[in-house]
């Protein structure tokens, strides 16, 4: 832009000499900084009218995402309803066995390399354990039941040796069904290790691991003679209650 003093001394010299002819450039160029100032002017105009759109179209946008995460959350919340998926900042509690054997504690598929357990799936993918249905009726998961007295009756008798019980927590993805969870991570929390002559308790995190790190030597370190029914320690270790077990308890 021209300096005002530059334009200052232009209209004084046309005020003194008034046969003066400006040169047809300098018209020319007077003519063009003045459309495209005018232009600018309006361009300005314009921008302000945007900028209030987009300020009045931001506020808009706030409204509308609540509502669409909203209504994203209850859809999420009926379909976890209607795959029997839970999902709580607790973790599930839930109780499982496990067969003792020579190099460890064996689930019904694997040995359990220690206390935690984390899901797999032979059909790959992620978001386990699935609940659509791909892995067949037995679905992926770590699996655990919601009744230890059912579990024992269902799998021991108050006889039986040479098995491990334990109550576990389960977290991640966990999906509910009638008798027990398909969980993404669980993780022992309680155990009793059932010997041929013994019974071992463990009650810490340092104990459970040291349980299914070392079974035999933990067994030897730390087990005492049976006495009474099996079923009653497990249920009142387990549960924490005292709640004495008999086979008249049995289920049906």
């Amino acid at each position: 832009m021209a300096s005002d003093d530059l334009l200052h001394q232009l209209e004084v010299y046309r005020a003194r000499y008034a046969g003066w002819t400006i040169p047809p450039e300098v018209e020319q160029l007077e003519l063009a900084m003045g459309r495209r100032r005018h232009k600018v002017a309006t361009l300005e105009a314009r921008v302000s009218e945007l900028e209030a759109e987009i300020t009045s179209l931001q506020s808009e946008l706030v409204g509308i995402e609540r509502g669409y995460e909203a209504l994203i959350s209850d859809a999420i919340d009926r379909l976890r309803t209607e795959r029997h998926e839970g999902w709580s900042p607790m973790a599930v509690v839930g109780y499982r066995l496990w067969a003792i054997r020579d190099d460890g504690l064996y689930g019904a598929r694997e040995r359990w390399q220690s206390a935690a357990m984390v899901a797999s799936c032979r059909r790959g993918g992620t978001d386990l354990p699935h609940s659509d249905g791909r892995c067949g009726r037995l679905g992926c998961g770590v699996y655990a039941v919601k009744d230890l007295q059912a579990l024992l009756a269902g799998h021991t008798d108050p006889d039986s040796r040479g098995f491990v019980a334990g109550r576990v927590e389960l977290s991640g993805k966990v999906v509910e069904h009638e008798h027990g969870y398909r969980a993404e991570r669980a993780e022992v929390v309680s155990a009793v290790a059932v010997g041929a002559e013994t019974v071992a308790v463990a009650r810490t995190p340092n104990a459970v691991e040291a349980l299914f790190q070392t079974t035999e030597e933990f067994m030897t370190t730390n087990g005492s003679p049976i006495q009474g029914p099996v079923w009653a320690t497990l249920v009142t270790t387990l549960i924490e209650r005292t709640t004495a077990w008999t086979s008249e308890n049995r289920p049906a």
